[in-house]
């Protein structure tokens, strides 16, 4: 009887923790979130992941939404391996480094295919009041 008393009041109070205004108050946020992954095809209308949700699961040290559309979309196909991996620094990031900066020539905007990709999310992003970078 006291094992079944002390299950009953385990309930009530995880009922009362998904009840709590905490976690109330990260439920538009999270709606919100979910309508951008909708938006851009990650998940369907029913909320099931998609393969491109499946991969962007799969990519650990990036900007998983914009990588996923460059690689599926096969963006890197016309470039050399040099450029492909040009292209993929700019998903790592380094806070400090010692090294010096270097120059170079900047891909023109119609051949940036990242800041294409980061510029549409952006927008979606923006029509559901997320910050792109609290993604």
């Amino acid at each position: 009887m006291q094992h079944d008393e002390w299950l009953i009041k385990e309930n009530i109070q995880s009922l009362k923790l998904l009840m709590s205004d905490q976690n109330l108050a990260l439920l538009p946020d999270y709606q919100q979130r979910v309508e951008v992954l909708k938006d851009l095809g990650f998940v369907d209308e029913d909320s099931r992941v998609q393969l491109k949700g499946k991969v962007a699961c799969e990519v650990h040290s990036a900007d998983e939404l914009v990588l996923t559309e460059l690689i599926l979309d096969n963006v890197f196909a016309d470039y050399e391996p040099e450029e492909i991996v040009a292209l993929l620094s700019a998903f790592v990031f380094q806070e400090k480094t010692v090294s010096p900066r270097l120059t170079f020539n900047p891909i023109s905007p119609a051949d940036n295919p990242l800041g294409q990709r980061a510029t549409t999310h952006r927008e979606v992003e923006a029509g559901s009041r997320i910050h792109y970078r609290d993604l």
